[in-house]
Parts: C-alpha cells; sequence; structure tokens
C-alpha cells in the first residue's frame, strides 16, 4: 500500500459512491489499495454526509491555511523577542517555542541577521556547567555549616 498519498478529487468521487452503495470502509480501503485508517480519516472530513467536492475543499483548505502561515512575516514583536533571546545566547528551539515558529525559519533568521551566534547545545552546555559550579558551591556551603 502506498505511504503518504494524498487522496485526488477522482478518489473522493469513488469513496463517495461507495459509502452511498453502503460499502463498509474496509471494502473500500481494500477496493482503493488504501488502509482502513486513511478511509475512516477522509469520512471525517465529512461528519453528516460523505461528499468528494466539500471533502476535496476541506483538503485544500487546510494546505492554503499552511501555506499563509509559512509566508507570513516575522512582527516586530516576534523580531525583538528573537533578538533577546539570540543574545541571552538561548537555543534555537527555546526561541521556536516562545515564537511560535518552525526550526527551520528562527534558523534562517539567525544565518542572516546575527552574525556570530553561538548558541545550541554549546549555550545549553555552559548553563548546565555554570549551573552546576552553582549547586556544588551551595553543597560545599551547608557542608561547613554542618561541620
Amino acid at each position: 500500500m502506498p505511504r503518504v498519498k494524498h487522496f485526488t478529487l477522482e478518489e473522493r468521487k469513488e469513496i463517495e459512491k461507495l459509502i452511498k452503495s453502503g460499502f463498509r470502509f474496509k471494502e473500500i480501503s481494500i477496493k482503493l489499495n488504501r488502509t482502513y485508517s486513511s478511509i475512516k480519516g477522509e469520512k471525517r472530513r465529512c461528519p453528516d454526509e460523505y461528499n468528494a467536492e466539500k471533502a476535496h475543499n476541506s483538503y485544500l483548505d487546510g494546505i492554503r491555511r499552511r501555506i499563509e502561515k509559512v509566508r507570513r512575516p516575522l512582527t516586530d514583536l516576534q523580531i525583538k523577542k528573537m533578538e533577546k533571546m539570540v543574545s541571552q545566547k538561548k537555543t534555537i528551539s527555546s526561541i521556536r517555542l516562545a515564537l511560535g515558529c518552525s526550526y527551520d525559519r528562527v534558523k534562517a533568521w539567525i544565518n542572516k541577521n546575527a552574525e556570530g551566534y553561538v548558541g545550541g547545545k554549546v549555550s545549553c552546555l555552559e548553563d548546565r556547567l555554570t549551573n552546576i559550579e552553582q549547586q556544588i558551591e551551595i553543597i560545599f556551603e551547608i557542608l561547613k555549616e554542618k561541620t
């Protein structure tokens, strides 16, 4: 069976026809050489009565939303936050989570705008070492107080 292959409008029309003819999802999946779960998931696009045109439009709308989201430029607020976090040598992952951007988008911005950025694992390790050193100092102070 194919791995990740989106349904075409023709396949959706075939699904609609088979559902109206009374075929079960398992039978439809065998007929179209697709998994049971993909047929069931496709049916979920139209909760009431399956309609190929509506399902296909729903699929296309999802693609349009994802494309628009990718193309949307960073806001001034996002850029300011990114500059601040880069100056603090935060990891790309933590910046991505704070801004709600993709990892690749943050990385591209850093490569373009933050010359000499040494974040990521290096700064993460430095932060951890600093934290461990502080913990060791606290432990020594506690031991000195007890003796």
